[in-house]
């Protein structure tokens, strides 16, 4: 049913614009940086620099062109097969990410004890929030995210009560996907959230008298990220050093270009509540968010908002087996993390931490926002 739910959606927006995702960056950069990997792995030889752009612009290092991702390549050669040309490739490399992140979320609820029927909402509303769908017309990049999170979830949940080594191990192979697709904020965030998440379920396991076979979350997670420290050094090593050289990001950036950005409050609940209504000229900013972007782009449907208001009464009613509970309480406050990060709330403090104040525009936030509510 999911797929059907998937294909009726996505089928849709292709319907109304052909090449649906091949706008902006994607046009204009990853297109290109994919093509022109495919060719030199056609050629034997692992991409590494480029040589048609301005006398030769790092390849591999940028980590934006995906060269130790098999899924570009695969896109790129389906489109090849099916069209006779590679410009569907970022449309097909979209289609399996999210068709991923959607099996993700099925596998994420089944962890929580969630009915068939929530389940197939879950994975419908992720792939569908207008912030995923959004981001992808551009970047490419954020779509990796959309595939893999849930996965991770899904996995640390899974091993806190089964082997949890197996499941480290699985889940390790899940972040490898995403540190390799090349967009290291989305993996270092993405990492975060997910210790944050063992940390918070540590902390009420630790209240409530675990069973015996039950393994700390912690432990899987940080076991798993030990094996992707190692596996994922053939690309974290010519980043760093390509990061070391860059005359922007080898030191913190600029405080007023780490807090640009982000979400301005008014325009967040706006956008969460009344997403068809823009605010007048006199109270709407400047920010890629209110000026580049649709009203709704933290919505995540009003159905989302009213299950979670009814989640929110039936963990504080004590309604959900303690279990469960333990991980919505969790769920819920990692949201409100997120929130207060992408509001900017935040900002001073996490610019304090190493190697997060050289990213920018705290809007993208709003990911985990839309992912710990859905």
């Amino acid at each position: 049913l999911f797929l059907l739910v998937f294909r009726c959606s996505f089928g849709a927006l292709e319907f109304h614009d052909h090449f649906y995702f091949l706008q902006d960056d994607n046009r204009d950069h990853f297109l290109p940086f994919f093509a022109r990997a495919l060719e030199t792995l056609r050629h034997g030889v692992i991409g590494q620099v480029d040589y048609y752009l301005s006398l030769g612009l790092p390849l591999l290092s940028n980590g934006l062109s995906s060269v130790l991702s098999p899924l570009p390549y695969a896109a790129l050669v389906v489109s090849e097969m099916a069209l006779g040309h590679p410009f569907a490739g970022i449309d097909v490399l979209v289609f399996f990410y999210f068709l991923s992140g959607g099996f993700g979320f099925i596998y994420l609820a089944r962890q929580m004890n969630l009915s068939s029927g929530a389940a197939l909402f879950a994975a419908s509303a992720w792939c569908l929030l207008p912030f995923n769908v959004y981001l992808s017309l551009s970047w490419v990049s954020f779509a990796p995210l959309v595939a893999f999170l849930p996965w991770m979830v899904g996995l640390l949940l899974a091993g806190a009560s089964r082997r949890w080594f197996a499941f480290a191990t699985l889940q390790a192979g899940v972040k490898l996907l995403l540190l390799f697709a090349g967009f290291i904020q989305w993996f270092v965030y993405a990492v975060i959230f997910e210790l944050a998440l063992a940390s918070l379920l540590c902390l009420r396991r630790h209240r409530v008298r675990p069973a015996k076979d039950e393994a700390s979350p912690l432990r899987a997670s940080l076991s798993g990220l030990a094996i992707v420290g190692v596996m994922g050094l053939p690309l974290l090593l010519p980043m760093w050093h390509q990061t070391t050289v860059s005359a922007e990001r080898a030191s913190a950036l600029d405080y007023s270009a780490f807090s640009s950005e982000a979400f301005r409050p008014a325009a967040w609940l706006n956008g969460m509540f009344f997403p068809f209504a823009r605010l007048s000229p006199a109270d709407s900013g400047r920010t890629f968010a209110e000026v580049a972007s649709p009203v709704s782009l933290p919505h995540p449907g009003y159905v989302t908002l009213g299950l979670g208001l009814v989640a929110l009464i039936a963990v504080a009613r004590r309604r959900v087996p303690e279990s469960d509970r333990r991980v919505l309480i969790a769920f819920f406050v990692l949201a409100a993390c997120a929130a207060a990060w992408t509001l900017g709330w935040i900002a001073q403090l996490v610019y304090l931490v190493p190697v997060l104040n050289r990213f920018r525009w705290l809007f993208k936030l709003q990911a985990f926002v839309g992912f710990f509510i859905v």
